[in-house]
């Protein structure tokens, strides 16, 4: 009868596996660890609009809500729309403007200079 044996370059290439596996396996252990939190988000835009209704400072209405367990702000993209909402930028066209002036409902000292030198266009838009 033959005996059987095992090739040890395919015992070799089996052994080099299971360690790979092994360790595949624990670091897919720690990843699945730490992705079992969970992470509470509040809009920080509302978090300022509360704090405004609430008269507190924004920075005590920040230390409530981490006390009260938000771990993250989310921040969005600012747009020329939400400042104009805002109302922390406005728009005119150059023709408004200029009727504003001429009707003299044009209180900004800013516009009315640029008007006074000649530099604002009725078809333009300005900010």
């Amino acid at each position: 009868m033959k005996k059987f044996y095992y090739h040890p370059i395919l015992l070799a290439a089996i052994l080099i596996g299971f360690v790979a596996s092994v360790v595949i396996g624990f670091q897919r252990h720690a990843v699945e660890v730490n992705s079992r939190t969970v992470e509470l988000a509040i809009d920080y835009e509302g978090l300022l609009e509360l704090a405004q209704r609430e008269g507190l400072p924004a920075d005590e209405v920040l230390a409530q809500a981490k006390e009260a367990g938000i771990t993250s702000l989310a921040v969005y993209e600012t747009t020329f729309k939400k400042f104009n909402a805002n109302g922390k930028a406005a728009v005119l066209s150059g023709a408004d403007i200029l009727a504003r002036y001429h009707s003299g409902m044009l209180m900004d000292p800013r516009w009315r200079t640029l008007v006074d030198e000649g530099k604002i266009v009725g078809t333009e838009v300005y900010v």
